[in-house]
């Protein structure tokens, strides 16, 4: 007499249960056909490389994180799928700060141009944000990278531009800091040629001097032949930067 074998389920909002369903090479596809139901038409995938689920950080001092899923795409991008069935109030800002782990394993040593591959994290939830708990017909929720003005543009585009940036406000610093170090160095030049021909100078002769300007200070240059005293010095620069020199 035969028995029939009573159905088994896997419940699959458990750490076991998704795992045992999506994270194995048989059943790959599963996967594949899970993420790209939720990905953009430019990024489906149709494979994907299973990667250590366990991101131990740079050093031991670095907080861990093990993810429920790690895999990556053929085309190169990161996928992190994590299974929450207890509410947890900070899980977007779990989500964004596990995104961040694969996007600092993609630097490389030496010369690089910060170039990155594309990071998604998704989150398959049991419970709903406080936030959402009027929108019960909303099962899938999109989080993207948008600018001030509300378009939508990806991290990559961000940081290269962020990158830009920087590389002109430094480069006007370097020239601004250049500037003033040869202006620093013309003051301190002035003041000694001024010591070899007048004796010592006062404190405050020199600190009026340090706050000429360029083109004052080449004035001076050219008068510093004409002085034979301190004094002469003093009303010198009385008469060409408007202050009185005590």
């Amino acid at each position: 007499m035969a028995y029939p074998l009573q159905d088994k389920y896997i419940n699959l909002l458990t750490d076991f249960g998704f795992k045992r369903v999506f994270v194995t090479e048989p059943n790959k596809n599963l996967l594949i056909d899970f993420l790209n139901t939720l990905l953009p038409e430019h990024h489906r995938i149709k494979d994907v490389t299973f990667k250590n689920n366990g991101n131990l950080g740079n050093t031991y001092l670095d907080r861990k994180a093990i993810f429920d899923i790690y895999c990556q795409g053929e085309s190169g991008e990161y996928f992190i799928v994590e299974i929450q069935k207890a509410k947890q109030n900070f899980f977007k800002d779990r989500s964004v700060y596990y995104s961040t782990l694969p996007i600092q394993e993609q630097a490389e040593k030496g010369d690089w141009n910060y170039k990155l591959t594309p990071v998604y994290t998704v989150g398959v939830l049991d419970f709903i944000f406080a936030e959402h708990k009027h929108e019960k017909n909303m099962i899938l929720h999109t989080v993207k990278l948008k600018n001030q003005q509300g378009r939508e543009e990806g991290l990559q585009e961000g940081l290269l531009q962020g990158r830009e940036e920087g590389l002109v406000q430094g480069r006007e610093e370097g020239r601004e800091a250049e500037k003033l170090i040869n202006l620093q160095r013309q003051q301190a030049l002035l003041i000694r040629q001024l010591s070899c021909k007048l004796g010592e100078i006062p404190d405050t002769v020199k600190t009026s001097i340090n706050q000429l300007a360029d083109e004052t200070l080449e004035n001076l240059g050219e008068a510093l032949f004409d002085f034979s005293s301190v004094d002469d010095l003093t009303s010198w620069l009385q008469q060409n930067s408007n202050r009185e020199i005590s």
